[in-house]
């Protein structure tokens, strides 16, 4: 189970049992409401349950002492998650409510599904608006259903330069890409990840990355430019492709039958050099009509794998893309 401790408490997410009891205990309707919403999630999202839960804050020298909670309401596709907490009744004014919220946050960004944190208050919630304040949120200038919105942004430093992630835009077999700026540009930031794979097996990921980049370009395949590579901390830096991927074109109902020669020029260049690149959808964007590899992901060529005996499986509404969306796996 996942417990955080921070100098006067410990933070952890209570089981699918607690809450129901939680729910029951509870005489306010509103909040009877948002625990039951809560559990449903945890439910419906068990591999995700973390960013669902209610998150119990627990009086390290008082053992089972309960002074507050604190939720994250769930986790968009692009990395936010909305952070929620309350204190109980009596427990006010001592600081625990910042001293959870900072460290909760601090757990939530180091997660490389995180992109981002928000939170919304009251207007006239003051105390709740110091909290934020105090742990790094600044405001958006914009409104949700409860009042002003609020952010916690994360930040990523490749070869000491620093970078604010934007959003999460995917997680493969590799690593996390996000969507990142430095002093107002947008690049691409792909943080390496070593969760195991159960149909590929890797060597040394960061270097992996840096020879295939390599084996790529000299191949004549169109991709973004590598900008900075972080061996120690694992982490890339490229150019970002700004444009809709062949996998949303094909999700939205929009052919994409038109690059398909486009694609099939890159299969050349990849096998004229014994290659065989990624060609699941999600691998390319179309920017200004032409089309991009934006992984850099490459393998020795065989030929059960190339474009037109694998790839083009899932460059239409074919059953394999819709085993996909259904299994989350090609």
């Amino acid at each position: 189970m996942i417990k955080i401790e921070t100098e006067r408490l410990f933070l952890y997410p209570i089981s699918n049992e607690d809450m129901q009891r939680v729910i029951d205990d509870e005489k306010d309707l509103e909040m009877r409401k948002a625990y039951s919403e809560m559990l449903q999630g945890c439910l419906d999202n068990p591999e995700d349950r973390v960013w669902f839960a209610a998150w119990n804050m627990e009086l390290k020298e008082q053992p089972k002492a309960i002074v507050g909670d604190l939720c994250f309401k769930g986790i968009t596709d692009d990395g936010m998650v909305e952070i929620g907490y309350g204190l109980k009744e009596g427990c006010c004014g001592n600081g625990y409510m910042t001293e959870a919220v900072r460290a909760i946050t601090e757990w939530a960004i180091a997660q490389n599904k995180v992109s981002r944190v928000e939170a919304e208050t009251d207007p006239d919630n003051l105390p709740s608006k110091r909290i934020l304040a105090n742990v790094g949120f600044i405001p958006t200038g914009e409104a949700g259903e409860e009042g002003p919105r609020f952010v916690l942004e994360k930040k990523i430093d490749v070869c000491g330069k620093g970078y604010r992630m934007i959003k999460l835009l995917g997680h493969g077999k590799g690593g996390y890409s996000y969507l990142a700026d430095r002093n107002g540009q947008k690049v691409v930031l792909k943080q390496i990840h070593h969760e195991p794979c159960d149909y590929y097996s890797f060597g040394n990921k960061i270097q992996a990355e840096k020879n295939d980049y390599e084996r790529i370009t000299n191949a004549g395949i169109r991709v973004p430019k590598m900008l900075a590579i972080d061996e120690e901390n694992e982490r890339i830096v490229k150019e970002y492709v700004d444009g809709k991927t062949i996998f949303d074109m094909i999700l939205e109902g929009t052919s994409v039958e038109q690059f398909l020669p486009q694609a099939r020029t890159m299969a050349l260049k990849a096998f004229n050099v014994g290659l065989n690149i990624d060609y699941f959808p999600t691998n390319f964007v179309i920017q200004d009509g032409m089309l991009w590899y934006v992984d850099y992901e490459c393998n020795d060529y065989m030929e059960e794998w190339n474009f037109d005996n694998w790839g083009i499986r899932y460059w239409s509404r074919t059953p394999e893309f819709e085993e996909y969306l259904k299994s989350g796996t090609s």
